[in-house]
C-alpha cells in the first residue's frame, strides 16, 4: 500500500512517500517552474543517481541543457560514476570547481 520507501547512502538514510518524490524529482519540478535553461549538479551518493538520470532525461528532451558531476570518494558507488558527465575528487576539489566556475562566468559577463 502506502509504505514509506528506505534508501541508504553513505552516513544518511533517505525516507521517501511512494510517489516518486526524490532528487529527480525535485530536477524536473525546478527545471520546469524556474524555467531553466542549465542546470549543473553535483552530488556523491547513491541518493543522487536520480538527479542525474533526471539531468539526462531533460537533455535528450532538449528541454535543458546540464552537466551531472560526481564527488568521488573511496566509498562512492561505481553507478554514480558512471552516471555522471564528470568527477570531481572529494569535497577539496569541490571548492576549487566553484572558484573556478565562478571566475569563468565573471569573465564572461564583464
Amino acid at each position: 500500500g502506502d509504505e514509506l520507501e528506505v534508501f541508504w547512502g553513505k552516513m544518511v538514510l533517505e525516507i521517501r512517500a511512494p510517489i516518486g518524490v526524490n532528487k529527480g524529482y525535485a530536477v524536473h519540478k525546478l527545471a520546469r517552474e524556474r524555467e531553466l535553461d542549465a542546470t549543473i549538479f553535483l552530488g556523491d551518493d547513491t541518493t543522487d543517481l536520480d538527479a542525474l538520470h533526471a539531468i539526462g532525461e531533460l537533455q535528450s528532451q532538449g528541454a535543458l541543457r546540464g552537466v551531472g558531476v560526481a564527488v568521488v570518494h573511496q566509498d562512492s558507488p561505481e553507478a554514480l560514476t558512471r552516471s555522471a558527465d564528470y568527477g570531481l575528487k572529494g569535497v577539496a576539489e569541490v571548492g576549487a570547481f566553484l572558484e573556478w566556475l565562478d571566475s569563468a562566468l565573471g569573465e564572461r559577463a564583464g
